[in-house]
């Protein structure tokens, strides 16, 4: 089915103010992120980086997020991000290669939009491409010769919308969770992604808020998202919740899991000590 022209409308003229109103109203701020009050087996491993591939730990991390008004995610076949090169424009025949050549024409420079690839379930449609539009919080369905037509439509401030056959949607009725895995970017990434998204399915299970098909289809995903800046600050994490809202988070290693999910996805608090900003 297609939106309607109310939903398309609220979608092509929203901005990130008052996303961000919403956040910090709705959301309390801690200064510290918990101590882990169990071990998984991982919880306090720490990551061995190459030489000169340290992590940053002086810099503060408020405001280190890049500046984006909507945040395209876009479902792959991959599990995690080891084969996306390092500019995922890069890959042929993906939706950031096709959408690569259009984005200076379709795109506001005050209206950024970050193109992100993800690995959650893999999608195999060869017909369509897959992704998750925030902070509108809507899955799209787009045939390949579309992708032009939904970028002036849904990636454009004040688009005049109307329906368009070979676009579906439907609401995204799943919180995420991604940590930047984009190892051919930078290996700091690829080396903290598995231990990280491990250790995040076993907290979120052990405190039944993770996706199961089965037995908790409204669950919470996990997965591996491409290049989001920062990788100095590597474990770079980003939630994001069902009401479209995401926070980002920075220096992110296995003991910090569970503060993250208790304080944040069940308690609604920024960490202070992690946070990079928001959308």
């Amino acid at each position: 089915m297609n939106p309607s022209p109310i939903i398309q409308k609220r979608c092509l003229t929203s901005s990130s103010k008052p996303i961000v109103r919403k956040l910090l109203e709705s959301f309390s701020i801690v200064e510290k992120c918990r101590d882990p009050t169990f071990d998984t087996g991982c919880t306090y491993c720490r990551p061995q980086f190459p030489k000169g591939k340290s992590i940053e730990f002086d810099k503060p991390l408020n405001n280190t997020k890049p500046k984006v008004w909507k945040h395209l995610l876009v479902y792959t076949t991959d599990v995690d991000g080891n084969k996306w090169p390092s500019r995922i424009e890069l890959a042929p025949d993906t939706f950031a290669s096709n959408i690569h050549p259009l984005r200076k024409q379709i795109q506001s420079p005050l209206h950024p939009v970050l193109i992100s690839n993800v690995a959650l379930e893999s999608h195999q449609d060869p017909n369509r491409f897959k992704v998750v539009l925030f902070p509108d919080n809507l899955i799209y369905y787009i045939q390949k010769d579309k992708i032009q037509i939904f970028a002036e439509l849904y990636l454009k401030p004040g688009a005049d919308s109307h329906e368009v056959a070979g676009i579906d949607w439907e609401k995204n009725m799943n919180g995420l969770i991604l940590i930047c895995g984009h190892t051919q970017r930078d290996e700091r990434c690829g080396i903290i992604a598995p231990l990280l998204k491990k250790e995040f399915e076993l907290v979120l299970n052990k405190e039944g808020l993770l996706y199961n098909k089965y037995k908790n289809p409204g669950g919470i995903k996990v997965g591996i998202i491409s290049h989001v800046g920062g990788h100095a600050f590597a474990g770079n994490v980003i939630y994001f919740n069902t009401a479209g809202q995401s926070i980002w988070y920075g220096r992110v290693f296995p003991d910090k899991v569970q503060g993250i999910v208790n304080q944040t996805v069940e308690n609604k608090t920024i960490i202070q000590e992690l946070y990079r900003g928001q959308i």
